[in-house]
């Protein structure tokens, strides 16, 4: 860390405003800060947020691979493929125009949509 004196008004600023309100949840910084000086709390600081901060990896891991397999899985559908496409739209469609039911028109799509990657 560089040192407190070679930082900029407005830096020290924001440290300083930030430290006081996490000092309101967590007072120990403050006897900290008494003793070690500001490098001490702002070492301390991250050290108390390690673990919401392994969490929060976790989290954007786990959405990561779930983006993934949504991927894989609408590009391994049978859906995607024109000539499946094609057959299941002009069937759906014209089940629509002559019936006129939207539940009936989208029983032409629903195989297709569970049986995808079979």
């Amino acid at each position: 860390m560089s040192d407190w004196k070679n930082y900029s008004l407005i830096k020290k600023l924001l440290i300083g405003i930030a430290i006081t309100l996490i000092a309101l949840v967590s007072p120990e910084l403050m006897i900290i800060m008494d003793f070690g000086g500001i490098e001490l709390a702002l070492s301390f600081l991250l050290l108390y947020f390690k673990p919401f901060i392994v969490w929060l990896e976790k989290q954007i891991q786990s959405i990561t691979n779930i983006l993934r397999l949504i991927k894989l899985t609408f590009e391994r559908s049978s859906l995607i493929q024109q000539n499946v496409f094609l057959a299941h739209f002009t069937t759906s469609l014209l089940i629509m125009i002559l019936s006129s039911s939207i539940l009936i028109s989208m029983s032409t799509i629903l195989p297709a949509l569970y049986l995808g990657g079979v």
